[in-house]
C-alpha cells in the first residue's frame, strides 16, 4: 500500500527560523526556507497530525482516547510517532459500494 505521508510536502517551522526563536538556522542545517519537510519528521503534534490528516484535532483526541490511535507524552507535549499516525490511517475502513460511508458494520439491525 502507498506510504500515506507522500502527499504532505511541507508544514511551518517555528517562527524565527529555530526552536529558540533567535532566527539562526542550527549548524549543518540544509537550506530550507522556513520549512520542515513532514518526511523527516518521526513524531507529530497533536495540530500538526490533524492537519496532514486532514481531520480535526477533536477526532485526533478521540482517537487517542479510543485506542485506535496510539499518542506518547513527554512532559505536557502529546506527540504521535509517524508509524502510529499511519497504521492508524490505514486502519480505516474501506469506503465501498456495499459499504458508502466507510463506516464498519457492528452487526446493528435496521427493522422495517
Amino acid at each position: 500500500m502507498a506510504n500515506v505521508m507522500t502527499d504532505v510536502h511541507e508544514a511551518k517551522a517555528p517562527a524565527g527560523g529555530n526552536a529558540r526563536g533567535n532566527g539562526r538556522k542550527p549548524r549543518g542545517a540544509p537550506e530550507d526556507n522556513g520549512r520542515i519537510q513532514v518526511t523527516d519528521k518521526l513524531a507529530f503534534t497533536i495540530q500538526e497530525a490533524a492537519i496532514i490528516c486532514s481531520l480535526g484535532q477533536t477526532k485526533i483526541y478521540e482517537a487517542i482516547k479510543d485506542k485506535l490511535l496510539k499518542a506518547r507524552k513527554y512532559g505536557t507535549r502529546t506527540v504521535i510517532l509517524r508509524a502510529d499516525l499511519e497504521a492508524f490511517l490505514e486502519s480505516l475502513p474501506l469506503i465501498s459500494k456495499d459499504n458508502p460511508s466507510g463506516s464498519p458494520s457492528i452487526g446493528f439491525r435496521t427493522e422495517k
